[in-house]
């Protein structure tokens, strides 16, 4: 079953042969209730959903929740719709940090046959496979254990309390070095829920399979903190895409264990964040080896009370040039031209005349005089709209001007079509 943000599903409506029941409302309604998740909204026996795109599993039902600008509603039919915003879903989505979707794992999986949650196990699948292929990594770790020779350290009272009749053996504590380390029991974690939750018999199979030198594995339930304390060197760089795969699929699992009720699976993005990482992801290649920086994580204080309290304001991109140079940057084709320092915000909303919010130029003007600024741009994605606009800022007692320009930036799709 597929929404597009912001439309509404009932009880008891039938989407792609699929019918909504009661029992799936009631899930979802608990998992609204723990996890206070602002992907959906909840009606009168019904849900709306939001700017959070990606997926609901709700027991066998699967719930897609695709990203679509306001002027594809004419004259496109809703599988054309389905098939091109979950491709454009796929690119931004693989631009975050730590993901690795290829277009070989989208290709190998036809979009329209199957789910979103398909081409997030497959890819997680394909770099296991190739994390086994080149070998488990290997840690020390201190095994206590009933040993048939003394090595390590003798633990006393587990000796005696074992042993006292089997002097043949020795309860002691030593240290080994096998594949018994987060990293791997992370990886097979994630392969003991994804062949739960798949539907898909080729990806169970191939999960099956990995699992099986694991089968004696059991440890308790992997949490946020556990992946918090990793750390990635040299030997374990090739784990990081597989390791941020299955981390949204051990900590999105919200199981509901009463007996008789659906569970509830989520893996759901943002799309404010991922139209900000895929524009970011963008200029950067664009600029290429140019004398010109973007810079992400870019905060200034703004407000500060007599206890200490602080307040800080953080723009989305903050573009700048790395040394003395006239050379501008022209972006996304020409959405828009750079030639100083600028401060660049990323909105995902649909604008049918270039007039931005009241709190959109509120948030730009506080930019412009925190960063000193001259000029910043608002960049929306091209749908009704396609030239750049220039705007100045206007106050009696300023001392200087300062602009703010709009520009809309073609999604993935459509650039790769140009």
């Amino acid at each position: 079953m597929i929404l597009f943000e912001h439309e509404r599903l009932r009880v008891g409506e039938t989407w792609d042969s699929e019918t909504f029941t009661l029992a799936q409302f009631e899930a979802i309604a608990r998992w609204k209730d723990r996890t206070n998740h602002p992907g959906i909204e909840l009606g009168h026996r019904s849900l709306k959903a939001t700017q959070w795109v990606g997926v609901l599993q709700i027991g066998r039902l699967t719930l897609e929740i695709l990203p679509k600008a306001e002027a594809d509603r004419d004259g496109t039919s809703r599988t054309d719709l389905v098939k091109k915003w979950k491709g454009i879903l796929l690119e931004m989505i693989g631009r975050l940090e730590g993901f690795d979707l290829r277009a070989s794992d989208k290709a190998s999986l036809r979009l329209q046959d199957h789910t979103l949650l398909d081409v997030f196990f497959h890819a997680f699948l394909t770099q296991t496979e190739t994390i086994l292929r080149e070998g488990l990594v290997k840690t020390y770790r201190q095994v206590a254990t009933n040993r048939t020779a003394w090595r390590g350290r003798l633990l006393v009272s587990e000796d005696l309390k074992r042993n006292l009749v089997h002097r043949e053996r020795v309860f002691t504590a030593a240290m080994e070095f096998d594949v018994h380390n987060t990293w791997n029991r992370i990886l097979v974690a994630a392969l003991r829920v994804l062949s739960r939750r798949t539907g898909n018999a080729s990806l169970r199979a191939r999960a099956g399979a990995l699992l099986l030198p694991f089968e004696d594995w059991s440890f308790p339930r992997l949490r946020d903190e556990d992946f918090a304390r990793l750390r990635f060197d040299r030997r374990t760089e090739r784990y990081r895409t597989a390791i941020e795969l299955a981390r949204l699929i051990l900590l999105e699992c919200n199981p509901d264990l009463e007996a008789g009720r659906e569970e509830v699976f989520s893996l759901l993005f943002d799309m404010n964040v991922l139209w900000e990482c895929w524009v970011a992801h963008e200029i950067r290649r664009q600029i290429g080896t140019r004398p010109w920086r973007l810079r992400t994580q870019s905060s200034r204080q703004f407000w500060k009370s007599e206890e200490g309290a602080r307040k800080t304001v953080r723009p989305d991109l903050l573009l700048e040039p790395t040394g003395a140079t006239d050379e501008a940057l022209m972006l996304f084709g020409g959405a828009f031209i750079v030639s100083e320092k600028t401060v660049l915000d990323t909105k995902w909303k649909v604008l049918k005349s270039a007039v931005p919010s009241d709190a959109d130029l509120k948030q730009m003007f506080v930019y412009n005089e925190l960063w000193a600024v001259k000029r910043c741009l608002l960049l929306y994605p091209q749908v009704h709209l396609t030239e750049s606009v220039s705007g100045t800022f206007r106050a009696e007692d300023q001392g200087r001007e300062s602009c703010c320009g709009l520009a809309f930036v073609p999604v993935p799709e459509t650039r790769s079509r140009a």
